[in-house]
């Protein structure tokens, strides 16, 4: 009797621990890949664009049908995701399901505070992945959405352009969970990218504590993605005494210190960043003493990004860097500083070093 006991025990475990629970025939499910939400003209209500594949694409189909028709959408106004999620079901004449969402992207213009329960509402869903993208766009966020022609099997442009890390001259892609992991976490602001146009996401917004991001130019941009090692295909085209040069395929990492100052975040930064010498003025000899000088040039075309975006945090008081937050592991139960309502919002007093390597064919570095 107690073998059989514990053998239907085993049984019922195995079934919970391999999602049993959530199996349904993919014909009974309207499998949304992505999710928009904007305010409406009406207080307190904001449109919930749901967006499904067509389930009627075919492979033979794919060459015939407009990009456009492999989604379609299903909008509804609502306070809150969970009344978005009643309202839209009632227009489907299937499941909703959200287990293999995508993308889900919000307008620039919600204060944080709306950005907060959205973000605290979608975490709270067991079904919905963590592991989908966000992305902010100015409103209407439709045109944002698009199938990419780079592909034969149609795939939603967005996610295929983060899942290339590599392929993009500064990577911005956050996860759902690093933003989720950034509004719960003391000292660190949150970062979302921006999308100017459907092919086009170079910027970040950066959430205070009040109010809508800030968004921040592409020099700021660069200079936080360079302190936080994200550059790896970026490219400069510089003025100098011998006319117009490039310098390309520019990747960076940093190496960072943090201290405690009186009044402030101390932080130490050296920036080394590797290019390729990508073009030189023609019929001009390409000498040591040259290439030493393009290379402060470089240097202070990355320094002054990077000045730029340290600016830029201590004028709308935010950290997008986690400069705070790592202060805060290393006070944590030493300092009484580390407990005080205050300490994520103390400037930042960096100190930037940029050290460049130049590499061209025949010229020693």
């Amino acid at each position: 009797m107690r073998r059989r006991g514990w053998m239907a025990l085993l049984m019922t475990l195995s079934l919970v621990l391999t999602g049993c629970w959530d199996q349904e025939s993919f014909t009974n499910r309207a499998s949304a890949l992505i999710m928009e939400v904007s305010p409406t003209n009406r207080p307190g209500e904001y449109l919930w664009n749901f967006i499904f594949p067509n389930t009627t694409v075919t492979v033979s189909s794919l060459s015939s049908l407009p990009p456009r028709e492999q989604l379609y959408a299903v909008a509804v106004e609502a306070p809150s995701l969970a009344k978005a999620f009643v309202r839209v079901q009632q227009k489907l004449a299937r499941d909703l399901y959200l287990g293999q969402l995508e993308v889900v992207i919000w307008a620039n213009t919600m204060p944080v505070a709306r950005v907060r329960r959205l973000v605290a509402s979608l975490n709270r869903q067991g079904q919905i992945p963590k592991s989908f993208w966000v992305l902010l766009g100015r409103p209407p966020l439709v045109p944002l959405v698009e199938v990419t022609p780079q592909e034969a099997i149609p795939s939603i442009y967005i996610t295929r352009y983060f899942d290339c890390q590599q392929c993009q001259p500064a990577f911005l892609g956050r996860y759902f969970w690093q933003v989720w992991a950034n509004f719960v976490t003391p000292g660190i602001s949150p970062v979302v990218p921006v999308a100017s146009t459907r092919t086009r996401i170079d910027r970040i917004a950066v959430y205070g504590d009040h109010g809508p991001p800030t968004i921040w130019t592409r020099p700021e941009t660069l200079g936080w993605a360079y302190l936080t090692g994200r550059v790896s295909k970026e490219a400069v085209h510089l003025g100098t005494p011998w006319g117009y040069v490039d310098v390309g395929q520019m990747r960076g990492e940093t190496f960072t210190q943090i201290r405690r100052l009186p009044h402030s975040v101390g932080v130490s930064s050296l920036v080394v960043v590797h290019g390729i010498l990508a073009s030189w003025p023609s019929g001009v000899p390409l000498t040591q003493p040259r290439l030493n000088q393009l290379r402060r040039l470089v240097e202070r075309s990355v320094w002054q990004d990077c000045e730029a975006a340290i600016s830029e945090a201590n004028r709308t008081h935010t950290d997008p860097f986690g400069y705070a937050r790592t202060l805060f592991w290393q006070e944590m139960g030493i300092s009484p500083l580390a407990y005080s309502p205050a300490f994520t919002h103390l400037p930042i007093q960096a100190h930037i070093a940029v050290r460049v390597d130049l590499r061209d064919v025949g010229v020693g570095g």
